[in-house]
């Protein structure tokens, strides 16, 4: 495992249309950062509440649909997508890839940076790596259902093992030094489960603790137990604990997420899948009937750019990637299921724009005849 020195002699971090990157190579210079986290060590504690929050899914998460959701109504903070802390503390070729998921705007913050691994030693690393690279916090995943990562230890795989995961905490909180650590985790693995477990996360003192309400094993398979989260915050208080609770799961829209609050007393609300198709969410619609069919059309065109700019590199991430989103874009637009098929068998971003200003184009005619 490369020391800090290291890690840091291969990072060269820099401003790139405001977004703060790393590359890595031999023949890029270290380039010291300001100090960017004076008086952040409680912004958390500073945040208004209650806390509505992009939750950090895999391969959505990036910083392209981070940077349309900033642009267009921002939550109370961001997360990245996971990052696995054994790509990032050894030079790998997927290490690249690790540090592109870990490029964020400014416009962003607070922004933190999501990591998943199972030795603390590669957390203490990463850690010190994120910190470096200016995020305003951590946050460990130790609820990941999917079993590639339960296989590797980590995610969900840490309820079964509480030391560990102890240990993970205290080794990634000495790495982040004044950065708070947060951790996002499950109500149980096989079963629910969670009076044992929570308590050991709250002995770390981690700053926030996010509880998606279901089991490892329920995936997302059956409702979220929000009884249960409520239970999680009712232990929290009875301990006299300053964690934050935060719940997740199945929350469809700003006003579905304050009822939660006002019903099971959690400090805030990760929203996740409510946003595809309606990056307006924090603005408080419950759905998109309020978008006009051009917004969406130029949403694409936006989130295309954003991408293309971003991500688009083949050796990064690629175009194909995109295409995921399109569908979801596309509901309530006219011939939607002929754009999204034309979209889907796209090859690059040219083409899109090619189709959105065709559809632009009848639909202005269509306006024009009426």
């Amino acid at each position: 495992m490369p020391s800090r020195a290291s890690a840091a002699h291969d990072l060269s971090t820099r401003h790139v249309a405001g977004m703060r990157t790393s590359t890595m190579g031999p023949s890029l210079c270290h380039t010291t950062l300001p100090n960017l986290h004076q008086n952040m060590k409680s912004f958390w504690q500073k945040l208004a509440r209650p806390l509505y929050c992009v939750a950090p899914m895999a391969n959505v998460t990036d910083a392209a649909f981070r940077r349309l959701i900033s642009e267009i109504a921002k939550p109370s903070v961001m997360w990245t997508e996971f990052v696995s802390c054994e790509a990032l503390t050894h030079d790998s070729d997927s290490r690249r890839r690790m540090m592109t998921t870990l490029m964020y705007a400014e416009k962003e913050r607070p922004v933190v940076a999501q990591l998943f691994g199972s030795k603390p030693e590669q957390f203490y690393e990463s850690a010190m790596i994120v910190r470096d690279l200016g995020f305003d916090g951590i946050d460990i995943n130790m609820g990941c259902p999917e079993k590639n990562v339960i296989d590797q230890e980590s995610g969900a795989a840490l309820i079964l093992q509480p030391n560990l995961a102890v240990e993970i905490v205290a080794a990634c909180k000495r790495g982040a030094q004044d950065l708070p650590v947060s951790v996002k985790t499950r109500i149980g693995f096989h079963h629910i489960d969670y009076k044992d477990w929570v308590l050991r996360l709250l002995a770390t003192e981690a700053e926030v603790v996010t509880v998606h309400g279901r089991t490892r094993d329920e995936m997302s398979k059956v409702p979220a137990h929000w009884d249960v989260i409520g239970e999680v915050v009712t232990l929290a208080k009875s301990t006299g604990s300053s964690t934050l609770i935060l719940g997740n799961g199945d929350v469809e829209s700003l006003v579905d997420a304050q009822q939660k609050v006002e019903e099971y007393g959690v400090d805030g609300v990760m929203l996740g899948r409510a946003l595809f198709g309606n990056p307006w969410l924090f603005q408080g619609y419950p759905n998109t009937a309020h978008v006009s069919i051009t917004e969406k059309l130029e949403v694409i065109r936006r989130h295309t750019q954003l991408f293309q700019k971003l991500l688009a590199d083949p050796g990064l991430i690629g175009f194909p990637r995109m295409k995921k989103f399109y569908g979801s874009y596309l509901k309530g637009v006219p011939n939607a299921r002929d754009l999204r098929d034309r979209m889907a068998r796209t090859q690059t971003p040219e083409d899109v724009y090619c189709i959105i200003d065709e559809a632009l184009k009848c639909l202005l005619a269509q306006e024009q005849v009426q």
